[in-house]
C-alpha cells in the first residue's frame, strides 16, 4: 500500500512539473521589420532619389520585403503616415527628397519684364532728382 501511495504522489508531482511548464509564458523575440529607419534618416539630411534609395535597402537588408520598404518610402511625403512626424520630407523639383529643414532655398528668377520694370523706375527716379535740384 506504501507503494502505491509513494507512485500517486509521483504521478501528482510529475503532473505538476508538466502543467507549470505549459503555464509559462511563451517569449517571442519581435522582429525588426524596418531596420533601415536610422539609415534612411541619415541619407535624407541630403537629397536622395528615392529607386536609389530602395537599392540601397534591399542590398543592405535582404530581409525586408520590396513592398514593404517602397511603402515607407512613399509614406515619407505623406505627413499622416510619416515615420517623422517632427521633422517633414519635402520632394524636390527634380524628383528627389530630403528633409524639409535641409532642402536648398529655391531660386528667385527676377522675370526679364520685372527687371526692366524696376530698371525705369530708377530712371525716373534719377531724372526727378535731377530736374529738383536745378
Amino acid at each position: 500500500m506504501a507503494k502505491k501511495a509513494q507512485k500517486a504522489k509521483r504521478a501528482e508531482a510529475t503532473i505538476k512539473e508538466e502543467t507549470k511548464a505549459v503555464e509559462q509564458p511563451v517569449v517571442k523575440i519581435k522582429v525588426d521589420r524596418r531596420p533601415y529607419i536610422a539609415w534612411v534618416e541619415k541619407q535624407l539630411e541630403a537629397p536622395r532619389d528615392r529607386k536609389e534609395l530602395l537599392k540601397q535597402i534591399l542590398v543592405k537588408w535582404p530581409e525586408v520585403s520590396k513592398g514593404g520598404a517602397q511603402t515607407f518610402l512613399t509614406d515619407l511625403l505623406n505627413p499622416k503616415y510619416t515615420h517623422w512626424k517632427d521633422r517633414p520630407v519635402v520632394k524636390l523639383a527634380d524628383g528627389k527628397v530630403v528633409f524639409a529643414d535641409k532642402a536648398p532655398a529655391p531660386e528667385v528668377v527676377v522675370a526679364p519684364v520685372v527687371e526692366a520694370a524696376q530698371k525705369k523706375e530708377v530712371e525716373t527716379f534719377i531724372e526727378e532728382a535731377i530736374e529738383q535740384t536745378a
